[in-house]
């Protein structure tokens, strides 16, 4: 190797060694790959999986695997630790919470599934320490910067045209090309195949935009007229499209249109109107635009609210470090009327809040409990009001004050719409008090160590509220996270886990307000703050982009507390990436902002990094072209592999624009930027690269099976649903109907079974895979044994087969319901599909003759229907299968008690969640109930009607409760018809036989001559 030596000047010749070369290169591709990541994560993708969004995580861990591996490449050649000891009171929470999830983990009881979630933290940590050790200069955090606007524009664009194409284009084909098109109805989702996500999102990009646009020297004031023209526009389009706030008339509609053209005349003005910097102001401004209106149509609420949190602290920050607001004083007379203004606009706030999520509670008119929890807002706003105002009165007398209070007031002002959107949806605010109830009842198990990264999925079924059932209206349904981030990690952590979390944000936030507060050093004389107009204030540029993240991070951290959206790749991505940005500028704060120069091959690394992620495609087998548009409607490998190459080219000359205007490339002295540590151990050091090369190179082939066990999975379904079990011929008839490429992935591969065992294979951790295998095998047993009965005459040899067929399917069913709880105890609803599995068993062996077997296999099906209901009380179902057991035993007291219990729940409980409960659920539920009560007297007396038993009196009653609840319920009527009958009462009987009659005039129970009626 060539030893490097330092010159002085970095235009003279140079010999540079091949450790500089090798540190250089990864430090280059750390530079360029991490914010191509953020874009590629943000702007992905893919509906051949059966998760839209698994491209992201996939690109995720592919593409952080990557990064670490070069960065740890880059730290053993260089022979240096990244770090600085004075680094470490920064860098010190970010390992802890690493550690923290790596030993909460190894703690935990499970493991295959909550895997996944523990990678994601790992990898959030290691982008976090990446950026903080990598991201020294302000060509990186420009071009972190542009790629994170790049990759804003991608997603607010396609969600503009999901907007226009909800508004202009419902029921027919629209501008919107993919076939997820309004799956969320009128609400946008862009890029992340969720509204909550891209909302998230979306509140972490404000700050940004409003930070760009006052360093761009645009007005305070110029982001805020843009978006009450883009509200205006919005307020026009969905009133005349929708419906929305106030009723259209068509005849209105030239008015409509006209006020819009005027919007968009409007809206041209404010953006580009005195606008400078080459257009880099107008471009922000139509961007935060963009922004506005999607924020608006995601249509959640917990994303206003961290836009309204967002918006309030970055207004806040630039008023207490940039204005410095609190120099100018003002007279008393002045003051006092803006203490007159502020008392009023409380007083009417505040009126308007009592009225509407106070006063109808004390009046009885609204009993939900998540109309109930609003109040808790309205009284807390109260309090600091008034404390506020308490603030204000006392001397000194400045406009900081004022300021202040009028912040205070656009915060609960916005924050009363939000909660008053939140009325019109009260299940998702219910939803989330009964979660969080659940979790800290969870959190309690466990408190000081918590239960394990990722095991919330796992463990929550077990505690799960029954409200929490009602609300959703169906039972097989999985409620993965917490929705409040902080509740969360105290539940997969504890306490500790909790507290270093917690000293990872106040490290970060600390962070950011010291940068604001060393930059606000660095300002004009005390004669020149007088000056009015931003333009005309100078400070560091590097301010304004501390200014924004520490705005999204804040905004980002009131989110979290009641949105779960940093649990998914497309938003937890950024949970390391903000505090860790926050750091590096900590880090770097008194380095003069500097130029990083380049050598002459960057251009060369650039296009590494567009192959690398061409490579990736190729791996994946990802097919980037429809079939639609594809010969033969089938992609070959060629086929993908072209198109791949053509991303590739794409990401080269993407890469390549969001460069230009970063400094030229040439050769410099590397001494002071890439220091080399010592040369000692180098061979050995080298040695560790090749061996990590091991892990590095199976961890992408796990990423990788990851992704396609997706594939696979979506492609199991859709064979299920086409009832095409596995690859036999007698499915082949149903093969012609289906597209060429699902036919080759059928020959490739077979049907739903085979494709679910390729997932199991591939992602072993996986159970709902498992679960669907179970549930295949269950039916198709099913199938089986019903030719098997309708043989038993005709041919018994051939109905012995089959009955041994149908309990091997059986059997493999239960083997694959073994697996799923193996993986989650609680899944969805495994226990009842075993309940199931067990009855069917005993049916069989009733019809064989087995006594012994009907049994067996009944206690079985009780042990495990019971199971369930102890996970979910409100599915009638399941009731009615443990009733029929019972009955058999001859056990109706608990039948009895167990259908009151489903009544409970389906009507009581229900209301506690909506206006009324379960009603046709709860008229069938007391019919089965009056049915039981009836059998249950015939087994006490063989005549219970004179004088009737009191399970006769109570039969009477909940036939009546049936007909209450639904009055087209025909056996309510017939039931309690035939009860009054048997009992001697005839003219009441007949008014039931008759209503019974007019409902099903056609039902042969029904058909006897009445007597003719006046």
């Amino acid at each position: 190797m060539l030893l490097f030596a330092h010159m002085t000047s970095p235009n003279e010749p140079q010999a540079i060694s091949l450790r500089h070369h090798i540190v250089y290169t990864c430090s280059r591709l750390l530079a360029y790959g991490l914010p191509f990541l953020y874009f590629v994560v943000t702007t992905s993708f893919y509906l051949k999986t059966y998760d839209s969004a698994q491209v992201k995580i996939t690109f995720t861990q592919i593409g952080t695997s990557i990064l670490l591996f070069i960065w740890l490449v880059k730290i053993l050649v260089e022979g240096r630790f990244p770090f600085r000891k004075t680094d470490m009171v920064f860098v010190a929470p970010f390992l802890a919470f690493l550690c923290s999830g790596l030993v909460s983990f190894i703690h935990g009881p499970f493991k295959a599934w909550p895997l996944e979630e523990a990678l994601r933290r790992f990898f959030y940590i290691i982008l976090a320490l990446i950026t903080i050790a990598e991201f020294r200069s302000e060509e990186r955090m420009t071009r972190l910067w542009r790629w994170l606007l790049a990759a804003a524009a991608v997603s607010t664009i396609y969600g503009l045209i999901q907007f226009i194409d909800t508004r202009y284009f419902k029921g027919v084909a629209g501008i919107d090309p993919f076939i997820w098109r309004q799956a969320f109805g009128v609400r946008v989702f862009s890029t992340f195949g969720n509204p909550n996500f891209y909302g998230n999102f979306l509140v972490i990009v404000t700050p940004l935009i409003i930070s760009l646009i006052l360093k761009d020297k645009g007005s305070m004031m110029r982001p805020f007229i843009v978006a009450t023209v883009t509200l205006g526009l919005i307020f026009c389009v969905d009133t005349m499209k929708l419906n929305l706030f106030v009723g259209f008339d068509p005849s209105f509609k030239i008015v409509m249109n006209a006020a819009i053209l005027f919007l968009l005349f409007a809206f041209v003005w404010a953006c580009f109107g005195k606008a400078t910097k080459g257009g880099n102001l107008a471009m922000h401004l139509i961007l935060f635009a963009l922004l506005f209106l999607n924020l608006y149509a995601t249509e959640t609420k917990g994303a206003w609210l961290g836009f309204v949190a967002a918006v309030s602290i970055t207004m806040w920050l630039i008023f207490e470090f940039f204005l410095h607001t609190e120099d100018r004083l003002l007279e008393g007379k002045k003051y006092t009327v803006f203490i007159g203004i502020l008392v009023g606009a409380f007083t009417l706030l505040f009126g308007f809040m009592m009225n509407a999520f106070v006063l109808p509670l004390f009046r009885g008119e609204v009993k939900q409990v998540g109309f109930s929890i609003l109040t808790i807002p309205v009284v807390g706003a109260m309090i600091v009001a008034v404390i506020l105002m308490m603030w204000i009165v006392r001397k000194p007398w400045n406009m900081k004050k004022i300021i202040y209070g009028f912040l205070v007031i656009f915060i609960i002002g916005v924050g009363s719409q939000v909660l008053q959107f939140a009325k019109t949806r009260l299940q998702s605010v219910s939803f989330r008090i009964f979660t969080w109830i659940a979790t800290w009842e969870m959190v309690q198990t466990a408190p000081l160590l918590g239960n394990g990264v990722g095991s919330f999925k796992v463990i929550y079924p077990a505690f799960r509220r029954p409200q929490i059932i009602v609300l959703e209206r169906k039972s097989n349904t999985e409620t993965d996270h917490a929705e409040d981030e902080y509740v969360e990690v105290w539940q997969d952590e504890g306490i500790i886990g909790f507290g270093i979390f917690l000293w990872l944000v106040f490290t970060a936030l600390y962070c950011g307000i010291k940068q604001l507060r060393w930059y606000s050093r660095i300002r004009p004389p005390p004669e020149a703050r007088t000056k009015k107009k931003w333009s005309e204030i100078e400070a560091d540029p590097r301010s304004y982009e501390v200014l924004g993240i520490l705005g999204a991070y804040g905004g980002a951290l009131i989110h979290w507390t009641v949105d779960v959206s940093i649990r998914f790749v497309s938003s937890g991505i950024f949970s390391g990436l903000l505090p860790g940005l926050l750091v590096a500028y900590a880090r770097n704060h008194q380095n003069p902002i500097r130029i990083e120069a380049r050598l002459s091959y960057d251009r060369w690394i650039r296009a590494g990094l567009a192959a690398i992620w061409t490579l990736i495609i190729i791996l994946l087998r990802m097919e980037l072209v429809p079939q639609s548009l594809i010969r033969g409607g089938d992609t070959t490998d060629g086929q993908i592999k072209f198109f791949a190459l053509l991303a590739g080219i794409g990401i080269f000359i993407l890469i390549e624009f969001l460069e230009w205007g970063l400094h030229p490339e040439k050769e410099v002295s590397l001494v002071e930027q890439y220091p080399l540590g010592s040369p000692r151990f180098i061979y050995l050091r080298f040695a560790g690269i090749l061996l990590l090369c091991v892990p590095f190179v199976k961890g992408l082939h796990a990423f990788g099976n990851f992704f396609q066990g997706d594939v696979h999975h979506n492609l199991a379904i859709f064979f299920s649903k086409q009832s095409i079990w596995r690859k036999e011929l007698v499915f082949q008839s149903k093969l012609q109907k289906l597209p060429p490429d699902i036919r080759e992935k059928y020959q490739a591969y077979g049907g739903a079974l085979e494709h679910y065992r390729e997932v199991i294979k591939k992602n072993p951790g996986f159970p709902m895979a498992r679960y669907f295998t179970g549930n295949v095998y269950n039916d198709w047993g099913s199938q089986v044994f019903s030719r098997a009965v309708a043989q038993r005459k005709k041919d018994p040899n051939e109905a012995e087969r089959l009955r041994q067929k149908a309990l091997e399917k059986w059997n493999m069913a239960e083997e694959a319901y073994n697996g799923t709880k193996s993986l989650g105890p609680n899944y969805v609803q495994v226990h009842h599909q075993m309940g199931l599995l067990n009855t069917k068993r005993m049916q069989q062996a009733q019809q064989w003759g087995d006594q012994e077997g009907v049994v067996k296999y009944r206690e079985a099906a009780l042990k495990n229907f019971y199971l369930y209901r102890m996970l979910d009380p409100v599915f009638p179902p399941n009731y009615h299968r443990i009733m029929e057991l019972l009955v058999a035993k001859k056990e109706f007291e608990e039948a009895e008690k167990l259908y009151k219990e489903a009544i409970y729940y389906n009507d009581v409980v229900a209301r506690q969640i909506y206006k009324v409960g379960y009603p046709y659920r709860i008229s069938e539920l007391a019919v089965s109930l009056g049915r039981i009560l009836f059998t249950h007297a015939t087994h006490i007396k063989s005549n219970p009607f004179n004088p009737p038993l009191p399970q006769i009196e109570e039969a009477l009653t909940y036939f009546q409760l049936a007909i209450d609840q639904n009055p087209k319920n025909v056996d309510a009527f017939k039931g309690k018809a035939r009860l009054l009958l048997s009992m001697g009462r005839e003219s009441e009987a007949q008014y039931y036989l008759n209503e019974a009659h007019k409902l099903a005039p056609n039902d042969p129970e029904l058909r006897v001559k009445r007597p003719a009626t006046q």
